[in-house]
């Protein structure tokens, strides 16, 4: 048995949105791919140029291509069908959220956290805001 991974939610950029259409967030399922015939699995491996197996290697998917292909992936899984040599999203506008648990991957159009902001970026104290109270440090 394969090792269980994260599934991890994708949303293009608005101008991708709008070029191939779809939901807003797209869920990457890679212990869904189990439960495909092989005749599909040979169509996404040879589309991708991946076997099969790297979708159980997270470290792989830090490739563009490999964004890509989760992307396309997950498009699939939500029922898309994109033909893969047409399908050239902007990879590094797309937001990508790892899910830790299956509430997460229904979170419908929740935003992730900021780009330029860390995701345990907590407010400062009294007032809430980052740099504390007026009269704190």
């Amino acid at each position: 048995m394969l090792t269980r991974l994260n599934k991890t939610r994708f949303r293009l950029c608005p101008d991708d949105r709008e070029k191939y259409g779809g939901p807003e967030w797209v869920v990457f399922d890679p212990d869904a791919l189990v439960d495909l015939p092989g005749s599909e699995l040979e169509q996404m491996e040879v589309a991708t140029g991946f076997r099969i197996a790297w979708f159980w290697l997270p470290s792989l998917r830090i490739s563009a291509r490999g964004q890509r292909a989760a992307l396309w992936i997950a498009r699939r899984q939500a029922g898309l069908v994109d033909d893969w040599n047409e399908f050239d999203p902007k990879i590094l506008a797309a937001d990508a959220v790892i899910v830790t648990d299956d509430a997460g991957a229904e979170g419908g159009d929740a935003d992730p956290p900021e780009r330029d902001q860390p995701a345990d970026a907590a407010p400062g104290p009294e007032t809430g805001s980052p740099a504390g109270s007026a009269d704190g440090p």
